[in-house]
């Protein structure tokens, strides 16, 4: 893996404003971690600092550090690189001392190969992370892991499991982790087809269940249709023959009544 040379000196003034000073001066106050020995406070001269863009303050690249008048020499990787947010300068580093023969964690960036085939068709590449986390020994780290996307159709996704990596790097993220995905854009999804064995006609609208009034009325429907078929049939008394019954029924109530009289 690609190795930097950097030359810092130790900083003596801990507070705030000497550190403010420091950046007046083109100096950045940074930290040194590390197991062996105690906290080491150090300044970087901003001309320094340009092979550390180089690598674009990368956590993962193992880095030569010498103290100035000093013959310390440490392998050390950035920890931390706070960034100001209005001027986007670099305010402070801290780095790790580390063992070149223990394996460490650290994250690595990905890097896509290759033109998926579903691209070509008006998918579109999802990134569910952008780096993965490996252990390895400090001198082994890669520089990014290599995913090659040419096969992968609209609805494919390359996991965890179907990353290759050299011998004596460990992956940790979980085997079942998806790592991209290839998808159609949401706007030329198209309409999704019905379910097999579903019909594509419109379901047609069944008749409401009758309620109790109208199976009352169904019910006095069918009573009158019933006396109805039981006097079909039957010969209707002519009106005069009733109007004679009603007149002879009258005299013979006036006769009862003379009757009476005369006892």
């Amino acid at each position: 893996m690609e190795r930097v040379e950097l030359t810092v000196q130790r900083r003596t003034g801990l507070k705030k404003g000497p550190a403010g000073r420091l950046r007046k001066d083109q100096c950045i106050p940074g930290v040194i971690y590390g197991k062996q020995f105690k906290n080491v406070n150090i300044q970087i001269d901003n001309r320094n600092t340009m092979v550390l863009k180089k690598i674009n303050f990368s956590e993962n690249t193992l880095i030569n550090l010498m103290i100035k008048d000093e013959d310390a020499k440490l392998s050390v990787l950035i920890k931390d690189c706070q960034i100001h947010p209005l001027t986007e300068e670099v305010v402070h580093i801290d780095f790790i001392n580390v063992s070149l023969k223990d394996k460490i964690k650290v994250k690595v960036p990905i890097r896509v190969k290759g033109e998926a085939e579903g691209v070509k068709e008006g998918g579109m590449l999802q990134y569910l992370t952008k780096e993965l986390d490996v252990e390895c020994i400090p001198t082994e780290i890669p520089e990014s892991i290599e995913i090659d996307v040419t096969a992968l159709k609209v609805g494919d996704s390359v996991h965890a499991s179907d990353v290759k990596f050299p011998a004596g790097i460990r992956l940790l993220n979980p085997e079942s982790d998806v790592i991209i995905s290839l998808v159609m854009p949401e706007e030329e999804q198209e309409e999704v087809a019905p379910a097999e064995g579903a019909s594509a006609e419109p379901e047609v609208i069944k008749e409401k269940p009758k309620t109790e009034e109208g199976e009352e009325e169904a019910k006095s429907g069918e009573g009158k249709a019933k006396e109805a078929k039981a006097t079909e049939g039957k010969p209707e008394e002519p009106a005069q023959d009733k109007e004679k019954g009603k007149e002879k029924g009258r005299e013979r109530e006036k006769g009862r009544g003379k009757e009476k009289e005369k006892r």
